[in-house]
């Protein structure tokens, strides 16, 4: 079973690739379960996947889906992005 940190660890490799290969963000935009499951991340059939993009004027804030298990479990973590006035 993956931890947390390995599909994070994933995630960020993913992500990088998107910014760095027009190709490939293409294809995780249109195909986002596909490519996820790819590189070793499944999402359950029954969770809705958008892939969505910051560009210069428009910005997206994210809310976390919190519920008690995850605080508890310390899946409460913040993740780092660009600055909304950026």
């Amino acid at each position: 079973m993956k931890t947390s940190m390995q599909n994070k660890e994933k995630m960020n490799q993913i992500i990088a690739k998107a910014l760095a290969d027009e190709a490939f963000k293409t294809e995780l935009k249109k195909h986002p379960r596909e490519v996820l499951a790819k590189h070793g991340i499944q999402v359950p059939a029954n969770v809705k996947l958008e892939i969505l993009e910051n560009t210069d004027n428009f910005k997206y804030l994210v809310l976390p889906g919190l519920n008690a298990a995850s605080i508890a479990a310390g899946d409460c973590v913040f993740s780092c992005y660009p600055s909304l006035t950026n």
